[in-house]
């Protein structure tokens, strides 16, 4: 064993101990505690017989394995009677599935096989050489009593490829994923949705919230959608500032904040090249605080003679504005 500088929840083991005892090394122990003792005790078991039964040579190498095996769980139950059973011992069979025989006799076949081992946890990224996501857990339901499924970045295209195996499913289903997924496309959709009780989702599956955790999810998704960068989800090319404001259930004010712009926005999306350095654009959240009738419709007229050319004598000749309110315009 090496030792190497850095946090550890380690059994101290002999040959442990006697590394610590270098002078070099500064360390920190503590007592085992009896709440972790069994897991930390079984971890180091388990990585122990690993190795041992890897260890096994020769023709009979299986044979030495079940062996040395039954040999352990022996030893166990000589020390913990009630714990480890006789009928502990191990044969040289696997069990791949069962079912009655009037299951069998009406026909029922077994359900069909996981593509991954049922004894392995694997991580599917969609490589191009990789197990494919959606065709992964479409083999893992039939054989499945519950579900619980941690999934962002799905719409719902790429949920209609399972639909109908999740409508067969007749086990236990959690699903947290994004809000396409639950009939929410927009901020304003998603809204409705929770109000509503979620009546866009598919066949068989429900979403019941009391009034107070209704109104605890409408609080957390009005703080956490209302981030200023999360806000170009709902943007889509040519719409303009009304249609998004009503898309997105936004008022001015959460588009217009400090020197944010609805320019600025599209650029995030990648509508726009780049970010218009245009000082009218840096104070557009200033008429957000305006409510003189009369100087907004100026305002108007002014964007409609010369939208945004920075031209100053275009204030002065259609309105005769004088330079210092052209500078604070």
């Amino acid at each position: 064993m090496k030792l190497t500088s850095g946090l550890y929840e380690q059994l101290v083991t002999t040959e442990l101990h006697d590394l610590l005892a270098d002078p070099d090394w500064v360390t920190t122990l503590e007592e085992l505690g009896e709440d972790a003792a069994a897991d930390l005790l079984s971890r180091h078991l388990f990585e122990a017989a690993r190795r041992a039964l890897r260890s096994r040579r020769g023709a009979s190498k299986l044979q030495a394995q079940v062996g040395l095996a039954n040999a352990l769980l022996r030893e166990l139950s000589v020390h913990a009677p009630d714990a480890v059973l006789r009928g502990d011992e191990v044969l040289p069979q696997v069990l791949l599935a069962a079912q009655t025989r009037q299951q069998q006799g009406l026909g029922t076949q077994a359900p069909p096989r996981p593509g991954i081992p049922l004894r392995h946890s694997e991580l599917i990224v969609n490589g191009p050489r990789d197990r494919r996501v959606g065709l992964e857990i479409e083999r893992e339901l039939p054989s499945a009593d519950r579900v619980d499924v941690l999934m962002s970045f799905v719409k719902w295209s790429g949920f209609v490829e399972l639909k109908d195996a999740l409508a067969r499913f007749s086990g236990r289903l959690r699903l947290l994923t994004t809000r396409a997924m639950l009939g929410g496309g927009t901020r304003a959709e998603l809204r409705e949705a929770v109000e509503e009780g979620f009546p866009s989702l598919p066949s068989g599956c429900s979403i019941q919230l009391e009034a107070r955790a209704q109104a605890a999810v409408l609080a957390n998704l009005k703080r956490t959608l209302g981030r200023w960068p999360a806000l170009a989800d709902d943007l889509e090319p040519g719409m303009g500032v009304a249609d998004f404001l009503r898309r997105a259930d936004l008022d001015v004010v959460d588009l217009y904040r400090s020197t944010k712009s609805f320019v600025e926005l599209r650029a995030r999306k990648g509508l726009l090249s780049e970010v218009p350095q245009s000082r009218l654009v840096r104070v557009l959240c200033r008429l957000t605080d305006v409510d003189d009738p009369m100087r907004l419709r100026s305002w108007q007229r002014l964007v409609r003679a010369a939208p945004l050319s920075g031209d100053k004598r275009a204030f002065q000749a259609v309105y005769g504005l004088r330079r210092p309110y052209s500078r604070t315009a």
